[in-house]
């Protein structure tokens, strides 16, 4: 894993250069994307044309040619996520227009039919084609993208791109400003590759022993208007300078990109691979599970033999929070959850999810759902939690998550009193140490008899079709049992709606503190009692 640390350019009189020098290697960037990827010419005559017309060193040509390479690869990687994309998004849009269809059918039979539901359920089916028809359009065309190899790309970005045509909307004050800032942006920046063999590991960029400035060699072609050979350029690293330095003890290849940044200052980020530390967990020790809930995470310690040691649960609310909010958060709950299993000596062991499809169906879910969906960033959450552990020496184990959430429910959450989810986290870590979770003897007596010789994941997933249908049953249940609300000036009490109904109606429960006399408190949760 790489690991990649910046640092602005303390000096600003040095900015106009770096400009001079992104505008020109950017420039190479574009001509080198048109002659291999449109005109289909080879590296190697590619290499030595722009040596000798563009006046360019071999390792500077390298180094546009991994940039392009690396954008191309990322492109046509994301085409075929975004064909399994469109293809989910098609298939959960068919069954909603089916289902929409069979709706307006049943509605247009009835003696009585409402006209105004006729109306609006004919112009939501039309919507929902048209958007269907879109989506298989699209799809045709990324399809024929891959088979091709065609790569539409824009340098300096589609957005930008398109905003010349709605100046006010993007706050340009004219089609001028507009060109001054896509020229700033598709010039921005420039790559230096570096190699394990050469010093500092890095040819066109050196970083001194002290990691306090930057020798970068400019063009050949530059030379004359920039007066000089190489341009020194002080750094200084905040954070990250043990990484380079082991980096550059161990002869490592250190990468650097300039680019601009923030309010025109421009920036150096290096980039070099992360010197993996030795493992300071045991999975004999026992193992620490993890589940990523849409409000909180579920933790879950176990010893050797898989029994509980330890259990909790971290707050982590990300709905409505900026994107930086949302990193810092998840950052902090990831940094204590290292320190947990740190401290422990244990690995951490987290479910291999994807929520891809779940995700790509979010237009067609109800708004509380998918909002719920929306925000919830396993994969950062995911990707951090290992970029955690790598840099303390704690072993991450990723594990499959079939009936992890049905198992803890069955077998551990009536046993130890413990929410679902601290359930699921416990049956995480006891299949991170590869424990077989056969049902106990309370689950089974529901089950066939002969649990013994079959499958023990076919007999959960029985158990698993077998609790939604009750789940179902139940719902449907509720639902009869629903009192209607009374009528204004009706004498009818609170308490005899209540126990006519069986329930508490959501609209009357009432928040309450603990200790109050209708707070109720079991297995320490208090619950609010509105009589």
């Amino acid at each position: 894993m790489q690991t990649t640390t910046s640092s602005r350019i303390l000096d600003p009189t040095l900015d106009s250069k770096l400009e001079i020098i992104a505008k020109y290697l950017s420039r190479l960037e574009r001509l080198y994307f048109v002659d291999r990827y449109v005109r289909g010419r080879e590296v190697k005559a590619l290499k030595k044309a722009y040596i000798e017309l563009y006046g360019i060193t071999a390792r500077q040509f390298n180094a546009i040619r991994i940039s392009v390479d690396g954008m191309v690869t990322g492109y046509r990687e994301g085409l075929k996520g975004r064909i399994e994309d469109l293809q989910n998004r098609i298939a959960c849009l068919k069954r909603k227009v089916a289902d929409l269809e069979k709706t307006l059918g049943d509605e247009q039979r009835k003696p009585d039919r409402d006209l105004k539901r006729c109306r609006s359920l004919r112009f939501t089916l039309h919507q929902k084609k048209r958007r269907l028809a879109m989506l298989q359009s699209r799809l045709a065309m990324a399809k024929q993208d891959l088979a091709t190899g065609k790569v539409r790309f824009c340098f300096g970005g589609r957005k930008l791109f398109g905003a010349q045509n709605h100046l006010k909307q993007n706050r340009l004050a004219s089609h001028r400003a507009w060109r001054v800032r896509w020229r700033q942006v598709r010039g921005g920046g420039f790559f230096c590759l570096g190699s394990k063999g050469e010093t500092a590991g890095n040819q066109t960029c050196v970083i001194n022993q002290d990691l306090s400035s930057l020798r970068l060699r400019i063009p050949p072609a530059l030379v004359g208007e920039l007066g000089g050979t190489y341009l020194s350029l002080p750094v200084r690293f905040s954070y990250g300078r043990e990484q380079l330095v082991a980096a550059l003890r161990s002869g490592q290849a250190i990468s650097y990109r300039i680019c601009r940044g923030k309010k025109d200052r421009w920036y150096v980020h290096a980039s070099t691979e992360r010197i993996d530390l030795p493992l300071v967990t045991h999975w004999q020790a026992g193992a620490i599970g993890v589940d990523l809930n849409a409000d909180h995470v579920a933790i879950a310690e176990t010893d050797r033999f898989g029994n509980p040691a330890f259990l909790t649960a971290m707050s982590l609310v990300l709905w409505g929070r900026r994107s930086q909010q949302v990193l810092a958060q998840i950052g902090e709950v990831c940094a204590r959850i290292v320190q947990i299993a740190f401290d422990a000596s244990k690995p951490l062991v987290i479910e291999a999810l994807d929520f891809a499809k779940k995700k790509a169906r979010l237009r067609e879910m109800n708004p509380k759902q998918s909002r719920k969906l929306s925000s919830f960033a396993y994969r950062t959450f995911d990707l951090m939690l290992h970029s955690r552990a790598q840099k303390a020496g704690v072993e991450v184990i990723a594990v499959n998550p079939a009936f992890t959430s049905i198992i803890g429910e069955a077998n551990w959450q009536q046993a130890l009193g413990i929410s679902v989810h601290t359930a699921a986290a416990l049956a995480i870590a006891r299949r991170g140490l590869l424990l077989r979770e056969t049902p106990k003897r309370r689950v089974a007596s529901v089950g066939p008899a002969r649990i013994r010789s079959e499958k023990v994941w076919r007999w959960w997933g029985r158990f698993l079709a077998r609790r939604r249908q009750e789940r179902a049953r139940s719902r449907a249940k509720a639902t009869r049992l629903a009192v209607p609300a009374s009528p204004k000036g009706s004498k009818a009490g609170l308490g005899g709606n209540l126990r006519k109904a069986g329930g508490i109606p959501a609209a009357s429960r009432e928040s309450c503190s603990p200790g109050e006399e209708n707070s109720v408190a079991i297995n320490d949760v208090h619950v609010c009692l509105p009589f």
